[in-house]
């Protein structure tokens, strides 16, 4: 498949087949999104950025390879409470802290940097 061997990233959405994908990068990580359904892409993207700054809080300010890691467990719980049935629900990490009990707040999400979401201008 082309899109596995590209060594550049082109546009944030891509179509193949009946199947749309949208992904964002931080850093090395690619947040990927799928569907077969005509989705509001601006809420797709919305959704991502917020989830790694929730990612961001509960991991100590970093998201990365080594992160993920050693964190399944919570993003899987994270995961299933920010995503109810390809709907977004709670993405707020101070909500999100009073019904994840797996880990718990390393960083005020006040205090990140937000500069990494161009959504927020």
């Amino acid at each position: 498949m082309k899109v596995l061997a590209a060594k550049e990233t082109g546009t944030p959405v891509t179509m193949l087949g009946q199947a749309s994908f949208m992904y964002i990068r931080h850093g090395d990580i690619f947040l990927v999104a799928v569907t077969k359904q005509n989705s509001n892409v601006s809420l797709v993207f919305q959704f991502l950025y917020d989830l790694v700054e929730v990612f961001k809080a509960y991991f100590g300010g970093k998201f990365n390879e080594e992160s993920i890691q050693n964190n399944f467990v919570l993003i899987y719980e994270l995961l299933d409470e920010t995503m109810d049935h390809g709907y977004p629900q709670i993405v707020a990490p101070n909500v999100l802290a009073e019904f994840i009990k797996v880990g718990k707040l390393k960083v005020d999400p006040r205090k990140l940097n937000s500069t990494d979401n161009p959504l927020d201008a």
